[in-house]
């Protein structure tokens, strides 16, 4: 008897979350409204590893659950217009990593492509794994069987990998390797593909190599076609810092790695925190975390012109970490991320940066708990949604909520 209650107790409670009535809170420019709050994975297991991708009219959100007691996962998603969740049967046994996310992503041509890491640890490499992709054509109905991103054997290991859609139509994507040149004895390497027509990957090519090799990477496309990747380096041997690369022409050529902003953070090990970009119409901002000496925090520049020039860094938070950005039309920068409170609480703000260099930081979880991982996305400029993992107990779930700025 027990056991049944347990069950009915747990389902009382995601409807009674699913629930929850409209926030209004106010800022400086914005009457903000919350609403629609809804644990998003429904079964009795945790999750992890929101993502948000866009094409058309489309909102795809996309995360990584458990379906057994041996921790089993499986890449699960949904359209925000619609009720149905989908699984992606190929994608069992993946790893679920918050920061080295799967992912989700249509593609113009028809395709639905779903990304995946499944882990090979090795003697040589105990984080050893491989990523994996597998297609749709009807919707995900059906899938193709999974098949690797890189076929090359000298490759024994992928990760922390970013995918967009590129002005073509096609599907870029980002992702540390372990191979490297001999000469180079620290880190990874970052490569990128893109897709074809069938939804395949072809045609890989090395960008940069002694890259950290444990940082969420972030490839972005704004509208004019024009490709900014933002990834995490190993500066002299010590340093752990952001550079940048671009691309003009959909990805044939790019350019030389610039290092985005000198915090010399002096690390041996694995930050597991990566940047973000977004471009508000006129300038191309990107955020990351540093635990630099003196500098530690959330940090924002925005690029002043198309030469690779930079604004002064910016340190926008000294309590927020995993940060995640978006732009709107009007020049404001959109940052999410998880705020460290006082009692050692975790909880998700919405930090607006204003184009005439005002700020605004709006609370969006629970004060209380233990929320981390936010995601964010644009419905239209004024209408956003968020998610991120929120730890109950034994077991971590996907929490979604809208955002409407009025």
């Amino acid at each position: 008897m027990f056991k049944k209650i347990i069950p009915i107790i747990f389902l009382l409670f995601i409807i009674s979350c699913s629930k929850e009535k409209k926030t209004v809170r106010k800022t400086s420019n914005f009457e903000v409204k919350l609403s629609g709050k809804e644990i998003i994975s429904k079964n009795k297991y945790s999750a992890s590893g929101p993502y948000f991708s866009k094409n058309q009219n489309k909102l795809i959100l996309n995360w990584s659950e458990e379906i057994d007691s041996n921790h089993t996962s499986i890449l699960k998603y949904k359209d925000l217009k619609q009720s149905e969740i989908q699984t992606v049967s190929t994608s069992k046994e993946m790893q679920i990593h918050a920061e080295s996310m799967a992912k989700i992503i249509e593609d113009s041509f028809g395709n639905t492509i779903a990304i995946f890491r499944i882990k090979a640890a090795t003697k040589q490499n105990k984080y050893g794994g491989f990523i994996y992709y597998s297609i749709s054509k009807d919707k995900g109905k059906t899938w193709t069987e999974k098949q690797k991103l890189v076929k090359d054997k000298a490759s024994g290991s992928q990760s922390f990998y970013d995918v967009a859609l590129l002005k073509n139509g096609t599907i870029g994507i980002i992702w540390l390797d372990n191979r490297k040149p001999k000469k180079v004895k620290e880190g990874s390497s970052l490569y990128f593909a893109k897709s074809n027509k069938k939804g395949e990957f072809k045609n890989e090519k090395v960008l940069s190599t002694g890259t950290c090799q444990c940082c969420r990477t972030d490839l972005f496309v704004n509208h004019n076609g024009k490709i900014d990747i933002a990834f995490r380096n190993i500066v002299a041997g010590k340093y752990r810092d952001i550079y940048n690369i671009t691309s003009e022409d959909n990805g044939e050529n790019f350019s030389v790695a610039k290092r985005i902003s000198p915090d010399n953070w002096k690390l041996k090990g694995c930050p597991h925190t990566g940047p973000s970009i977004a471009f508000n119409g006129k300038t191309t901002g990107i955020v990351w975390y540093t635990g630099a000496d003196g500098k530690q925090g959330i940090t924002f520049v925005e690029k002043v012109n198309e030469s690779f020039d930079f604004s002064q860094s910016n340190i926008v938070t000294s309590i927020g970490k995993h940060p995640q950005m978006i732009a709107d039309t009007d020049g404001n920068y959109l940052i999410t991320y998880e705020e460290i409170t006082e009692d050692g609480q975790q909880r998700i703000v919405l930090h607006i940066i204003y184009n005439n260099g005002t700020s605004d930081i709006i609370p969006i979880s629970d004060i209380k708990g233990f929320n981390r991982y936010p995601v964010i996305t644009k419905k239209s400029d004024r209408e956003l949604f968020l998610a991120w993992v929120k730890d109950f107990d034994e077991v971590s779930k996907i929490v979604k909520v809208e955002v409407r700025l009025d």
